[in-house]
Order: C-alpha cells, then sequence, then structure tokens
C-alpha cells in the first residue's frame, strides 16, 4: 500500500521558494538544508516535486566575468552609443580574439551510454592528464568572412606580450586583411576592427603601432569584461565542441594543432554570418539586462 502523499500549502511553498532564492549563497544550498532553514519538515522527493511544480531546478552554475557596478555602467554606456546600429553597420566590424585549447582536455559535461558495469570500461571514461598542454590560437571575422588562423608558437615566440603581438599577428595577418577589408567596404570605405582588453592589445607600443598603420582612428571601442557581445567567443566554443567530439580525441600537441586548423578551415561563410549577424540581439539583450550578464 502506497503511503499517503503530505500536501504542502501555498504559503509553506512560497517560504521554501523565498528562503532559497534569498541571496546567492541560499540559492547553492541543498533543498533539504533549504527545508532546515525554513522549518520545514519534507523528503528529498517531495521537496524536489514543490520546486519543479513552481519551475524551479538544481542546475550547473554557469561561469561568467566578474561585473562590478561600474563595469555594468560602462557596458549599458556602451551599449546606448550603438544600440541603432543594423546588421550592415555590424558588418563594418571586426571581432578577434585568442582561444586556448587544452590538449587531452574534454570541455563540457561528457554524457556517455552503458550499462552499470561497465563503468570502468576504457570507452566509458575520460581521460585526465597531470599537467595539461595548452596551444593559443588568434582569429578574427567579419561579416561572412574569416581571417587567417594563427597558431601560436609559444617555443619560438615566447609569451604573448605587445612586441610579439605586432611581429606574429598584426604585421603578417591583421593588417593585410584590414587593408582588404576596406577595399571591399561599399560605402564606409573602412573597417573597425575590435579587440578586448588585454595588456598586448591596449600597450603603448600596440596602440602606437596600430596608428602608424592607419588602423588606430578604427579601433573599435569595447566595453569591460564583455566577451558576450563579441560573436568570435561563439566561434571558440563551437570548435572545442567539434574537437571534443572527435574520435579519436586528439592527445597531442601536434594532433590539436592539425584539428584546430581543421576546425577553423571548416567554418562556412553561411556559419561566420550566423554569428556576426547576432550583434544587433546581444545589444538588445544587454538593454534588457541592465548592464548584467546576458545569455551569449
Amino acid at each position: 500500500m502506497r503511503g499517503r502523499k503530505t500536501v504542502f500549502t501555498a504559503s509553506i511553498k512560497r517560504l521554501l521558494i523565498e528562503t532559497a532564492t534569498a541571496n546567492s549563497y541560499n540559492r547553492r544550498l541543498p533543498l533539504t538544508e533549504v527545508a532546515k532553514q525554513a522549518g520545514v519538515k519534507a523528503s528529498d522527493r517531495s521537496l524536489g516535486r514543490i520546486f519543479r511544480s513552481l519551475g524551479y531546478n538544481r542546475c550547473v552554475v554557469r561561469v561568467k566575468p566578474f561585473l562590478n557596478t561600474l563595469m555594468k555602467q560602462k557596458r549599458l554606456d556602451w551599449e546606448q552609443r550603438f544600440q541603432d546600429w543594423a546588421e550592415v553597420d555590424w558588418a563594418d566590424v571586426i571581432p578577434s580574439d585568442e582561444a586556448a585549447f587544452n590538449c587531452g582536455q574534454l570541455s563540457g559535461t561528457i554524457w556517455v551510454t552503458r550499462k552499470p558495469s561497465e563503468e570502468y570500461n576504457q570507452d566509458c571514461l575520460v581521460p585526465k592528464f597531470k599537467k595539461l598542454t595548452t596551444v593559443m590560437a588568434w582569429g578574427a571575422i567579419c561579416g561572412s568572412q574569416k581571417s587567417e588562423l594563427i597558431i601560436w608558437e609559444a617555443e619560438d615566440w615566447g609569451k604573448i606580450s605587445s612586441e610579439t603581438h605586432i611581429q606574429h599577428i598584426i604585421h603578417p595577418v591583421l593588417f593585410p586583411w584590414w587593408q582588404h577589408l576596406c577595399l571591399q567596404a561599399n560605402q564606409s570605405g573602412y573597417i573597425y576592427f575590435q579587440q578586448d582588453g588585454a595588456p598586448a592589445h591596449l600597450s603603448r607600443m600596440t596602440k602606437n603601432e596600430l596608428q602608424n598603420l592607419g588602423i588606430g582612428p578604427y579601433i573599435f571601442p569595447w566595453p569591460p569584461s564583455s566577451p558576450d557581445m563579441s560573436p568570435i567567443e561563439e566561434v571558440w566554443k563551437r570548435m572545442k565542441r567539434k574537437i571534443t567530439r572527435r574520435n579519436p580525441h586528439p592527445t597531442t600537441v601536434p594532433e590539436l594543432r592539425q584539428v584546430i586548423v581543421e576546425e577553423w578551415n571548416n567554418l562556412t561563410p553561411e556559419v561566420i554570418q550566423g554569428y556576426t549577424s547576432s550583434f544587433p540581439e546581444r545589444v538588445g539583450d544587454l538593454i534588457l539586462a541592465e548592464g548584467s550578464h546576458t545569455k551569449w
């Protein structure tokens, strides 16, 4: 005979929700601890049923850059400056960035289909490496086009600094590509260049060099801690997902370098256009978030 289901009143349900969502600390508490703080006695199953019935679930926490009040205001100021830009305007902007790919690391949550007895089968495991080797890459997109991909040769070039950034990215790749895009520009005759606030990007040496090359006046203003506004980040995420699903998965640096280049080459103009055309929606979401975090 089944046990009788405990009935919880609307006031008790409301108390549980208010306790669970009172602050960031409470939101991370197990539901049993939430019930304890609220003075409510209930089983795990009952608590789960109550919260699900009201639209609440236990979820993996999203990781986002820290934003203080000043950062949010700067993001809002930036949004107000460009909120009227249409997709055709954003087509004259080059989003660029570096990305880190870890050799042997599978990004994201990995699911596997297996029996209980197959838990430790080789094909049901994710390998863990004692020390991950990072491969850095630089790339840029504009409209439906992409730049040459640069795989950073750390052993020969050293760390990314103002000098090495100028020598291995700006001069051989960015500047010629920017000139090419400017010649293609329909009305404006010029293209804006966007980069984040990395030290090598914002140093006096880099700024002076970009000014000497004629790019300086067309550096696109960028708010702090705003990777969610740049579609190049979606490109890196896509590539990492594709690499994660590769079988066999790259476990050496040469293998990883090869598949990074392959996935960059696999980006079609339609895929790139799909990302760059999201600029207006990103700005719109920033308005709704009042400068705070967005879904991007």
